[in-house]
């Protein structure tokens, strides 16, 4: 019974030092008084896997990279499609903590803006990082459909490993596939 009350004791410390981080992140930053709505439930559903998960104190991976403000603000202008302030603090948060999640933000940047060879490279890098990135991998096969001409076989490798790693797939985007490859 001791055992138990040191464990929940543990987790509980863990979670308000998890909120702690965030909550000094998010103060140091005065530009982003209010978080972008995606930025607040990636913190809660960071929360809520610190908290599920039973661990005594944050993982690297787990806890990066919502301790970086660079990270944050990217993904503030990313969902305000300002892709090159977004590109910018990646970059920024790249040099400080290069996380597999942080150049899978900066590949998807870069694609939305239109520099496929840009973003292949990071969502490469990403991967290499990570090993399994269905994000990632969904990701580059958007890019090869979009460069000209599209390498439909790149796209259709890279879609069935974001498959097999369980990542939902649009149907919008396999039928667009599917024409791609019967166009050639």
């Amino acid at each position: 019974m001791k055992s138990n009350k040191s464990k929940f004791l543990i987790i509980g410390l863990s979670v308000i030092l998890a909120i702690a981080i965030i909550t000094t992140v998010w103060l140091k930053n005065a530009s982003h008084k209010k978080l972008s709505l995606q930025a607040q439930k990636e913190m809660t559903q960071y929360l809520k896997e610190l908290s599920k998960s039973g661990i005594t104190k944050p993982k690297k991976d787990l806890a990066a990279p919502y301790e970086d403000v660079h990270y944050l603000k990217g993904r503030q202008h990313y969902y305000k499609k300002e892709f090159d302030q977004a590109i910018l603090e990646f970059t920024e948060s790249i040099k400080t903590k290069p996380t597999a999640e942080v150049y899978c933000e900066l590949g998807i940047s870069y694609m939305e803006k239109g520099d496929f060879n840009a973003a292949i490279e990071n969502l490469k890098r990403s991967i290499e990082l990570k090993g399994q990135y269905p994000k990632a991998e969904y990701a580059m096969a958007v890019c090869y459909t979009r460069i000209n001409p599209p390498d439909t076989k790149s796209a259709r490798e890279h879609l069935e490993k974001a498959k097999k790693l369980g990542y939902q797939i649009p149907e919008w985007f396999e039928k667009h596939l599917a024409k791609l490859e019967t166009a050639k």
